[in-house]
Protein backbone atom coordinates (compact mmCIF):
# COMPACT_ATOMS: atom_id res chain seq x y z
CA UNK A 1 0.00 0.00 0.00
CA UNK A 2 1.49 3.01 -1.23
CA UNK A 3 0.87 6.64 -0.33
CA UNK A 4 1.49 9.39 -2.68
CA UNK A 5 2.30 12.84 -1.68
CA UNK A 6 3.00 16.34 -4.01
CA UNK A 7 3.25 19.63 -2.42
CA UNK A 8 5.41 21.31 -5.03
CA UNK A 9 2.36 23.48 -6.90
CA UNK A 10 -0.64 25.37 -5.22
CA UNK A 11 -1.83 22.42 -5.34
CA UNK A 12 -1.48 19.61 -2.84
CA UNK A 13 -2.25 15.91 -3.44
CA UNK A 14 -2.45 12.71 -1.31
CA UNK A 15 -3.44 9.55 -1.95
CA UNK A 16 -2.96 5.99 -1.52
CA UNK A 17 -2.80 2.98 -4.01
CA UNK A 18 -3.10 -0.61 -3.85
CA UNK A 19 -1.79 -3.11 -6.03
CA UNK A 20 -5.01 -4.68 -7.19
CA UNK A 21 -7.12 -2.26 -5.37
CA UNK A 22 -6.27 0.55 -6.73
CA UNK A 23 -6.95 4.12 -6.05
CA UNK A 24 -8.15 3.75 -2.14
CA UNK A 25 -8.59 7.56 -1.76
CA UNK A 26 -7.25 10.91 -2.66
CA UNK A 27 -7.19 14.41 -1.27
CA UNK A 28 -6.51 17.78 -3.09
CA UNK A 29 -6.33 21.16 -1.08
CA UNK A 30 -5.25 24.60 -2.85
CA UNK A 31 -2.85 26.48 -1.12
CA UNK A 32 -0.56 29.22 -2.07
CA UNK A 33 1.32 28.92 1.33
CA UNK A 34 1.02 27.17 4.65
CA UNK A 35 1.37 24.00 3.10
CA UNK A 36 2.65 23.05 6.98
CA UNK A 37 -0.57 23.63 9.22
CA UNK A 38 -2.64 21.45 6.94
CA UNK A 39 -1.21 18.53 5.93
CA UNK A 40 -0.80 16.28 8.99
CA UNK A 41 -4.51 17.01 9.80
CA UNK A 42 -5.69 16.13 6.03
CA UNK A 43 -3.54 12.90 5.99
CA UNK A 44 -4.83 12.07 9.53
CA UNK A 45 -8.48 12.61 7.57
CA UNK A 46 -7.20 10.35 5.14
CA UNK A 47 -6.21 7.21 6.69
CA UNK A 48 -9.50 7.50 9.39
CA UNK A 49 -12.53 8.04 5.83
CA UNK A 50 -10.15 4.58 4.36
CA UNK A 51 -10.14 2.49 8.15
CA UNK A 52 -6.32 2.74 7.51
CA UNK A 53 -3.47 3.52 9.92
CA UNK A 54 0.22 4.39 8.40
CA UNK A 55 1.63 1.01 9.63
CA UNK A 56 -0.58 -0.11 6.89
CA UNK A 57 1.67 1.25 4.60
CA UNK A 58 4.23 -0.63 2.63
CA UNK A 59 6.01 2.67 0.91
CA UNK A 60 5.96 5.98 0.11
CA UNK A 61 6.62 8.35 -3.16
CA UNK A 62 7.07 11.98 -2.54
CA UNK A 63 6.97 14.81 -5.44
CA UNK A 64 10.66 16.53 -5.46
CA UNK A 65 9.02 19.38 -7.35
CA UNK A 66 9.90 21.89 -9.59
CA UNK A 67 7.74 23.97 -7.61
CA UNK A 68 7.07 26.07 -4.68
CA UNK A 69 10.54 26.36 -2.80
CA UNK A 70 8.84 26.42 0.75
CA UNK A 71 5.79 23.85 -0.47
CA UNK A 72 8.13 21.42 -1.91
CA UNK A 73 10.39 20.79 1.08
CA UNK A 74 7.15 20.25 3.71
CA UNK A 75 6.24 17.34 1.76
CA UNK A 76 9.66 15.92 1.64
CA UNK A 77 10.17 16.44 4.98
CA UNK A 78 6.61 14.62 6.16
CA UNK A 79 7.32 11.78 3.53
CA UNK A 80 10.70 11.38 5.12
CA UNK A 81 9.92 11.87 8.45
CA UNK A 82 7.28 8.87 7.74
CA UNK A 83 9.90 6.73 6.27
CA UNK A 84 12.26 6.47 8.81
CA UNK A 85 9.77 6.41 11.61
CA UNK A 86 8.02 3.15 9.88
CA UNK A 87 11.53 2.00 8.68
CA UNK A 88 9.49 1.60 4.66
CA UNK A 89 11.01 2.54 1.74
CA UNK A 90 10.90 6.04 0.14
CA UNK A 91 10.66 7.20 -3.88
CA UNK A 92 10.90 10.49 -5.09
CA UNK A 93 9.36 11.48 -8.00
CA UNK A 94 9.69 14.63 -10.61
CA UNK A 95 5.98 16.84 -10.07
CA UNK A 96 6.25 17.35 -13.58
CA UNK A 97 5.94 13.43 -14.19
CA UNK A 98 2.97 13.33 -12.11
CA UNK A 99 1.28 16.16 -14.25
CA UNK A 100 1.81 13.86 -17.13
CA UNK A 101 0.04 11.21 -15.48
CA UNK A 102 -3.03 12.62 -16.03
CA UNK A 103 -2.95 11.90 -20.06
CA UNK A 104 -3.94 8.88 -21.69
CA UNK A 105 -1.79 6.85 -23.58
CA UNK A 106 -0.53 8.19 -27.07
CA UNK A 107 0.56 11.19 -27.77
CA UNK A 108 3.72 12.54 -26.16
CA UNK A 109 3.01 14.79 -23.42
CA UNK A 110 4.25 18.08 -22.37
CA UNK A 111 3.78 18.78 -18.73
CA UNK A 112 3.98 22.95 -17.74
CA UNK A 113 4.22 24.43 -14.39
CA UNK A 114 4.31 28.35 -14.18
CA UNK A 115 7.81 29.82 -12.71
CA UNK A 116 6.47 33.46 -12.89
CA UNK A 117 7.46 36.13 -15.46
CA UNK A 118 6.93 34.32 -18.40
CA UNK A 119 9.09 30.80 -17.90
CA UNK A 120 7.97 28.03 -17.39
CA UNK A 121 9.10 24.11 -15.77
CA UNK A 122 8.77 21.76 -18.35
CA UNK A 123 9.00 18.31 -19.13
CA UNK A 124 8.29 16.07 -22.22
CA UNK A 125 7.06 12.32 -21.76
CA UNK A 126 6.12 9.49 -23.80
CA UNK A 127 4.16 6.46 -22.35
CA UNK A 128 6.59 3.87 -22.09
CA UNK A 129 5.12 0.29 -20.20
CA UNK A 130 2.41 2.05 -18.28
CA UNK A 131 3.91 5.18 -17.42
CA UNK A 132 5.38 8.46 -18.94
CA UNK A 133 8.77 8.28 -19.42
CA UNK A 134 10.91 11.44 -20.06
CA UNK A 135 12.21 12.14 -23.91
CA UNK A 136 15.03 14.98 -22.43
CA UNK A 137 15.08 15.92 -19.00
CA UNK A 138 13.24 18.05 -17.39
CA UNK A 139 14.06 22.06 -17.76
CA UNK A 140 13.32 25.73 -16.70
CA UNK A 141 13.49 28.60 -18.88
CA UNK A 142 11.18 31.22 -21.19
CA UNK A 143 7.88 29.89 -22.59
CA UNK A 144 8.77 31.74 -25.92
CA UNK A 145 11.46 29.15 -26.38
CA UNK A 146 9.50 26.39 -25.81
CA UNK A 147 7.77 25.37 -29.10
CA UNK A 148 11.68 25.47 -30.52
CA UNK A 149 12.91 23.05 -27.93
CA UNK A 150 10.39 20.64 -28.18
CA UNK A 151 9.89 20.44 -31.98
CA UNK A 152 13.48 18.22 -32.37
CA UNK A 153 11.56 15.37 -30.18
CA UNK A 154 7.58 15.12 -31.71
CA UNK A 155 5.45 16.01 -34.14
CA UNK A 156 2.46 16.68 -31.99
CA UNK A 157 1.79 16.91 -28.36
CA UNK A 158 -0.50 17.41 -25.39
CA UNK A 159 -0.07 19.69 -23.38
CA UNK A 160 -0.98 19.41 -19.40
CA UNK A 161 -0.64 21.73 -16.40
CA UNK A 162 -0.99 24.58 -14.76
CA UNK A 163 -2.26 27.69 -16.97
CA UNK A 164 -1.90 25.96 -20.09
CA UNK A 165 -4.02 27.90 -21.93
CA UNK A 166 -2.12 30.93 -20.92
CA UNK A 167 1.26 29.59 -22.85
CA UNK A 168 -0.59 27.93 -25.80
CA UNK A 169 -0.39 30.74 -27.96
CA UNK A 170 3.14 31.59 -26.93
CA UNK A 171 4.05 27.89 -27.34
CA UNK A 172 2.30 27.62 -30.62
CA UNK A 173 4.70 30.56 -32.42
CA UNK A 174 7.81 28.37 -32.43
CA UNK A 175 5.74 24.80 -32.76
CA UNK A 176 4.23 23.49 -36.15
CA UNK A 177 2.88 20.31 -34.90
CA UNK A 178 -0.36 19.59 -33.36
CA UNK A 179 -0.79 20.77 -29.99
CA UNK A 180 -4.00 19.14 -28.06
CA UNK A 181 -5.30 19.65 -24.24
CA UNK A 182 -7.02 17.32 -21.83
CA UNK A 183 -10.06 18.03 -19.82
CA UNK A 184 -9.55 21.16 -17.72
CA UNK A 185 -9.96 19.20 -14.39
CA UNK A 186 -6.65 17.02 -15.64
CA UNK A 187 -4.57 20.12 -15.43
CA UNK A 188 -3.90 19.68 -11.49
CA UNK A 189 -2.26 17.10 -9.65
CA UNK A 190 -4.11 13.91 -8.26
CA UNK A 191 -2.92 11.99 -5.28
CA UNK A 192 -3.52 8.97 -6.60
CA UNK A 193 -1.76 9.45 -9.75
CA UNK A 194 0.78 10.24 -7.37
CA UNK A 195 0.95 7.34 -5.15
CA UNK A 196 0.42 4.85 -8.63
CA UNK A 197 3.83 6.40 -9.75
CA UNK A 198 5.15 5.32 -6.70
CA UNK A 199 3.40 2.05 -6.88
CA UNK A 200 5.21 1.61 -10.24
CA UNK A 201 8.28 2.87 -8.64
CA UNK A 202 8.04 -0.05 -5.59
CA UNK A 203 8.38 -3.00 -8.25
CA UNK A 204 11.08 -1.24 -10.16
CA UNK A 205 12.71 -0.35 -6.92
CA UNK A 206 11.73 -2.48 -3.91
CA UNK A 207 14.09 -1.34 -1.56
CA UNK A 208 13.58 2.54 -2.34
CA UNK A 209 16.12 5.35 -2.70
CA UNK A 210 18.48 6.80 0.38
CA UNK A 211 17.09 9.68 2.64
CA UNK A 212 19.99 11.91 0.83
CA UNK A 213 18.62 11.60 -2.59
CA UNK A 214 14.92 13.13 -1.92
CA UNK A 215 15.74 16.25 -2.16
CA UNK A 216 13.74 19.04 -3.88
CA UNK A 217 14.66 19.73 -7.88
CA UNK A 218 15.24 23.54 -8.10
CA UNK A 219 15.53 24.51 -11.25
CA UNK A 220 16.10 28.58 -10.46
CA UNK A 221 16.22 30.33 -7.42
CA UNK A 222 13.28 31.03 -6.04
CA UNK A 223 11.54 34.33 -6.77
Amino acid sequence: MILGIDTATSTGVMGIFQGKKGIRGEISFQVERGHGRILNPLLDELFWRLGLKPVDLTGIVVGLGPGSFTGTRVGITLARSLALAMDIPLWGLSTLQALAFNCPQGQPVLSLLDARNERVYWGLYSWEQEKPVAMIRDGAGKASDLGAEIEAYCANVVVVGEYPDHYLEILRRGFSGSISTPPVFNNQLRGGAVAYAGYLLSKENPEGESLEKIVPRYMKKAV
